[in-house]
């Protein structure tokens, strides 16, 4: 380490200046992505925490079960429409409008007993392989206490993402190539 800093002490003053700019601008896109990623990520949860607070709310004052959730099943790994899943207090699956190629999907215990201890859990869920869940779970008391859970598709979301990212690394190669060629024209 005192050697990679006694040669950066030994470079010209434009090279050092290249470098720190070159550090700044790369930290800048670094911070740039991962705040759209967590606003986008984060976004994803929204009409979720709607129907699964929405949900618990009337299973803790004793709602029949049946105008919750809804009739239409939702084929997760085709739709991008929200689902909701209504849990007893041990982790079993008492109604659901979500299927994966034809079949239930279960949340992991984890997520519930998570939501359990906090009374709610926000998490991605990949029950198999390109198929990820924006996923948030509501505790509930009452005479008959369980779990809401209300999810959904990252599928846009990620594409979203991946675009941010490939923006980000656009922005970057320009900017460097654009410092580099500053750096080339004032060390003439």
């Amino acid at each position: 380490m005192k050697q990679l800093i006694s040669h950066f002490h030994r470079l010209s003053q434009k090279t050092r200046l290249f470098f720190a700019v070159s550090l700044f601008i790369t930290i800048l896109v670094i911070f740039v992505y991962a705040a759209a990623q967590q606003i986008l990520r984060s976004g994803a949860d929204d009409p979720q925490i709607q129907m699964a607070e929405d949900a618990s709310l009337l299973l803790k004052n004793s709602a029949p079960m049946g105008p919750i959730v809804p009739d239409t099943a939702v084929e997760v790994s085709q739709s991008l429409s929200p689902f909701l899943q209504i849990y007893d207090e041990k982790g079993g699956l008492l109604d659901s409008d979500v299927l994966l190629h034809g079949k239930n999907i279960i949340i992991p215990k984890g997520a519930l007993e998570h939501a359990k201890e906090r009374g709610e859990n926000r998490l991605s869920w990949q029950p198999e392989k390109g198929v990820r869940i924006a996923a948030v779970v509501f505790h509930y008391g009452g005479k008959n206490p369980g779990f809401a859970v209300g999810g959904r598709s990252l599928r846009e979301t990620e594409n979203r993402i991946g675009q941010i990212g490939a923006l980000c690394a656009f922005a970057w190669v320009s900017l460097m190539c654009l410092l580099g060629a500053l750096y080339h024209f004032l060390a003439k």
